[in-house]
This record gives C-alpha cells, structure tokens and sequence, in this order.
C-alpha cells in the first residue's frame, strides 16, 4: 500500500517537471514587457476570454510597492498579483500606484496607445482613463500595458 502512494507521488511529480519544461521551452515563463526585468513569471495569467481588451499593469521596476484599481467595476486589479484582467471598451479606470518607503512615482506610461489617454506621462500617483476597444485605440495586440515608472527618493 505504501509503495503504491509513493509510487503515485513520484508519478506525479516527474509529470510536473515535464510541465514546467515545456512551459520554459514554449516561452510561456519569459518576460512579457521588454525592458522590464523579472516581469512576467510572477504574474498571475487567468483566463481571458477572446476579443474582450485587456488591461495589464507594471511598476518599473518590479518589487517596489504595487498598484490597486480603485474603479469598483475594475477592483480585480491589485498587482503584483492580479496584472492581467479583462476590462470592457469604454469603462472608466482608476489606478493607484503604492511604492515602498524610500521610492516615488516618476511617471505612468501607456504602451503602444494613442498619447490621447489622459494619464501618458502623468507624475502622480492615480492614474484615469477610459479603457479603449478595437476602434478607439486599443493596440492590435488586445491588451493595454500601463506602467507606473518609480524612481528611488533622496
């Protein structure tokens, strides 16, 4: 009886080893956004349904504090751990970012967007726009990037 279970167990762990290689091999664990170090296999990937935008937050760089939507109807957002969600064309956005003690906000960043989106370049620490679709901006990859650049304070 013993053996079986340890034979079960080891079972199932060469099975997830051969998992994540191929995950590896495929590319599903690199980085997503260029330029960004360690962005990406810490991040969440929950399903996203196809042909609904998708809103996808960053700090650069990674590990300095977080970003929260405070737009109820977009609350899913609280990255580092929820990066990714779906977001309808149209709906009003707000994010907050919350660097740690000893960085600042410098700047948000909208990837690939129409400069139109009203917090490019913004040096705060809330961010607003409305999420663009298909035909109102939205790049052709479906997927918004927004990044709250930090810099390190005195």
């Amino acid at each position: 009886m013993r053996f079986k279970r340890r034979l079960r167990r080891a079972s199932l762990v060469v099975a997830l080893a051969g998992v994540l290689a191929a995950a590896g091999a495929a590319g599903v664990l690199a980085n997503t956004v260029p330029g960004i170090p360690g962005d990406g296999p810490g991040e969440d990937s929950p399903f996203l349904p196809a042909g609904v935008p998708i809103l996808h937050v960053h700090l650069n760089p990674h590990g300095f504090g977080w970003i929260r939507s405070t737009t109820p109807a977009v609350y899913l957002i609280d990255c580092p751990l929820a990066c990714r969600r779906p977001v309808a064309a149209g709906t009003s956005i707000t994010l907050e970012a919350h660097p740690q003690a000893g960085w600042k906000v410098s700047g948000w960043r909208i990837l690939d967007a129409p400069s139109t989106l009203t917090c490019q370049g913004q040096v705060a620490s809330i961010c607003s726009f409305s999420m663009p679709g298909p035909t109102t901006g939205l790049p052709a990859t479906g997927e918004l990037e927004v990044v709250a650049d930090l810099t390190q304070t005195g």
